[in-house]
């Protein structure tokens, strides 16, 4: 019988502890995606993790790709997140060869250039196209700038079932609106606070009843608004006055 010193031990349960993690250090084979994802979503996060695995580690001067064991899934969840759209991400095992991943991705409310943005004016890139959301067209704005005007114009007029459907200000720094009904609001560079209640003073006393017949609303006078009828319409006036107060009383401004 051969006895075995305690190096020689050593280095066989070593060994023996080697080839157990090579046996279950298994080659991923699936992803399982969990989360309120559409498929375009579902598809990105695959790919990202797909190329993780494909960079796997580096064992002299080869790249192997990660196994069941071996793949680090804090990296793993950070080339998630570098997508920009998943707010909040765990990866975890499933064995023998399989991995979870389970996502909650942000809440995006406009689009911004080729991006979108969330409620904190965060510029998100996503995976295919949201029709939904109004369009941000802002010359001289930051993200979050732009953001918080409107919000501000959306929780003014929103109330009154005006819906926002294009945000633009000019290189002048100059807001317009447009609205889902098809009104075209001005507003200009300052005092937006004072303009949109004139705006809304008028509109539900006088257009609210004619709004498919409105084009343009000019909302940069001192006491009324000036509209543009989509076509000339007899007896209807072109300058309305704001008579009343509206209840939009807190000061803001444009600033960049």
């Amino acid at each position: 019988m051969v006895k075995l010193t305690a190096p020689v031990l050593i280095v066989l349960l070593a060994f023996a502890a080697l080839m157990a993690w090579v046996e279950l250090d298994a080659p991923i084979s699936s992803v399982r995606v969990e989360g309120q994802l559409d498929e375009a979503e579902r598809a990105s996060i695959r790919q990202a993790v797909a190329a993780q695995l494909r960079s796997g580690s580096r064992r002299g001067t080869q790249i192997v790709p990660g196994g069941i064991l071996s793949t680090d899934l804090d990296l793993l969840q950070q080339a998630i997140r570098d997508l920009s759209w998943p707010r909040h991400v765990t990866v975890r095992r499933l064995w023998p060869d399989g991995l979870v991943v389970s996502v909650d991705k942000e809440m995006v409310v406009a689009a911004w250039r080729d991006a979108y943005l969330n409620t904190e004016g965060k510029v998100v890139q996503w995976p295919g196209a949201r029709a939904d959301l109004p369009i941000f067209d802002c010359q001289v704005s930051q993200p979050r700038a732009a953001m918080e005007i409107y919000q501000r114009l959306n929780d003014a007029t929103a109330p009154v079932g005006l819906r926002i459907e294009r945000l633009a200000q000019n290189e002048l720094g100059e807001w317009t609106v447009n609205f889902a009904t098809g009104i075209k609001l001005i507003l200009g560079a300052e005092r937006l606070t004072q303009r949109v209640a004139r705006f809304l003073v008028v509109y539900e006393r006088e257009l609210a009843q004619k709004e498919d017949l409105v084009e343009q609303v000019d909302a940069r006078y001192a006491n009324g608004v000036a509209v543009r009828w989509r076509q000339p319409l007899r007896g209807e006036p072109t300058v309305l006055a704001a008579l009343a107060r509206s209840q939009i009383t807190k000061p803001w401004r444009a600033n960049n």
